[in-house]
């Protein structure tokens, strides 16, 4: 699914699963260093190299922003532009200016803690 796409809007509740899941993804992506939840930073910046193709990914959470304007101002709309991987916690407050190629993943959490991830 990521190589339709590498903009990913990840939707869930507090303690969902959301950076867990993103940690995984990552993973996969063999991405070599230890990926960390950006609630304070807001963004964590990753590079990588793998047969020499140069991979890059921006982890954002966007938790703590009051409104768009805060996002505008770090710059999402080049993050969102870019070929980098762009993986966003808590996207609803820049959905008015999302484009359509990106993947949507929400996560439920079970009373028997369980997950259900949904793909929208």
């Amino acid at each position: 699914m990521l190589t339709e796409s590498r903009k990913v809007f990840f939707y869930g509740e507090v303690g969902a699963g959301k950076t867990t899941l993103i940690k995984e993804i990552c993973k996969q992506l063999a991405l070599p260093d230890e990926i960390t939840s950006p609630s304070y930073p807001i963004i964590n910046q990753y590079t990588w190299s793998i047969d020499g193709e140069h991979r890059s990914l921006n982890h954002i959470d966007l938790y703590r922003l009051n409104d768009i304007e805060e996002a505008l101002s770090l710059g999402i709309e080049d993050l969102l532009a870019d070929d980098s991987y762009c993986f966003i916690e808590w996207p609803a407050l820049i959905e008015p200016i999302i484009g359509d190629n990106l993947l949507k993943i929400k996560i439920l959490h079970n009373e028997d803690s369980s997950r259900k991830i949904l793909f929208l």
